[in-house]
Formats: C-alpha cells, structure tokens, sequence
C-alpha cells in the first residue's frame, strides 16, 4: 500500500478510536437518530425524494409513501420525530 493511503488509514482508524462524541450525541444536526434516520432515507432515495418534491409538510408526504419504516427500521410515525424540522426539510427539497 501506498504511504499516503497508509496515512489515511491510520488517521481514521486513530481519529475514529479516540474520538468521544458518538453518534447518540450529534445526528447530523438532526434533533435525534429517528428524525436523522428518516431525512437521510427522503433525500436519498430517488422516488421517496420525488415523492417530497411535490409535498408541502413531512405529514402530506407519509400519507403519499406506501411503506411505514425505513429500511433500518425507524418508523415513520415515530414519537420521537422532530416533525417541525422534516417539514422544513420538505420545504426546501
């Protein structure tokens, strides 16, 4: 290998192994793992992401989605959903 990919790879593995913010304390920016969880599977799926295009609120999307969790299971009804957040996402798209 390389010493520059060496270096990289010491660096992360370093980095990632002394580093004390986890990701229970920062989501992105998201208010919490189940509201980072559900923006992350909007934006990144090509027909979920159209889908919200056309919406105005995170609520009017659900209603056009026919599954009801993500693919790591956060569902999208979820209590702890930061809604107000979702829907300023949604507007943004």
């Amino acid at each position: 290998m390389c010493k520059a990919l060496d270096f990289w790879a010491e660096t992360c593995h370093t980095t990632n192994m002394n580093k004390e913010t986890t990701m229970t304390d920062t989501y992105n920016g998201w208010k919490n793992y189940a509201t980072w969880n559900v923006a992350l599977h909007i934006q990144n799926n090509e027909t979920f992401y159209k889908i919200a295009r056309c919406c105005d609120t995170y609520t009017q999307w659900v209603r056009n989605t026919w599954d009801s969790h993500t693919p790591d299971g956060v569902s999208y009804f979820d209590k702890e959903l930061d809604v107000a957040a979702l829907n300023e996402m949604i507007l943004e798209l």
